[in-house]
């Protein structure tokens, strides 16, 4: 027997999207969406046949969905949603990326997360497309040596595909965080 995992989305721009993708897996099921401008969130409702609330924390105590996935802008510190996920006994928070925008709030999401123990994943899908596997083939089989200097570039805003190309980076290097920038 599969286990079936209720999500619920915060942000009701982006989020239908990933609300949709999430349906299309035979594990899951998206019970809500948390969308504080009246008109996306009945818009979402209806697209999605979900029940939707303007109140986070509302939604997680009526909801109790295991995964939360908070799909919002990245002005919106991501900190906000760790402490009452985490109190709801919800068991994994998915936030889109960038982190953050700043040091101090990257700080605070790390502080939330060590204080509450929730685990929190970092939405870079692409790990997950067939040209990732050939990135962790030549990973494995060290085919790139000891990288001493990356050069990449990407177009469009540095908040949204920069961020894609620094993480497949890391893949490349084995996850090994940089010494110097």
């Amino acid at each position: 027997v599969v286990k079936t995992y209720r999500a619920a989305i915060v942000g009701g721009r982006r989020g239908v999207h990933h609300a949709r993708a999430y349906q299309d897996l035979e594990n899951m099921e998206v019970v809500a969406i948390c969308e504080v401008d009246d008109q996306r969130r009945a818009s979402a409702e209806a697209e999605l046949n979900v029940t939707g609330y303007a109140d986070y924390e509302q939604m997680l105590e009526k909801e109790q969905p295991d995964i939360v996935h908070a799909v919002t802008m990245p002005t919106v510190p991501r900190h906000i949603w760790v402490e009452p996920a985490a109190q709801a006994g919800v068991g994994a928070l998915v936030i889109e990326k960038p982190i953050a925008l700043k040091p101090k709030e990257a700080e605070r999401l790390d502080a939330a997360q060590e204080k509450t123990g929730l685990k929190i994943v970092v939405n870079h899908q692409r790990r997950y497309l067939p040209f990732a596997d050939k990135i962790r083939e030549f990973q494995a089989e060290d085919k790139l040596g000891d990288v001493h200097f990356v050069r990449a570039s990407t177009q469009g805003e540095i908040m949204d595909m920069d961020t894609h190309l620094m993480d497949l980076v890391l893949l490349a290097v084995g996850d090994v965080l940089p010494t110097d920038v």
